[in-house]
């Protein structure tokens, strides 16, 4: 289930922008088929997160 906190799933792009900061991290956690973790962006700015 996706929990909502008040935001959009997918924070809308400004109509003008000149790039993207991109500041990499990579977090490594041992998971298993059950496993249930929670990714909460505290900063003003839209975070992608990729799982793999």
């Amino acid at each position: 289930a996706i929990e909502s906190f008040g935001m959009d799933e997918f924070p809308k792009i400004p109509q003008n922008y000149t790039g993207f900061h991109v500041l990499p991290s990579v977090i490594t956690l041992k998971l298993n088929d059950s496993s249930t973790i929670t990714l909460r962006n505290s900063s003003n700015f839209p975070v992608l997160y990729k799982a793999r």
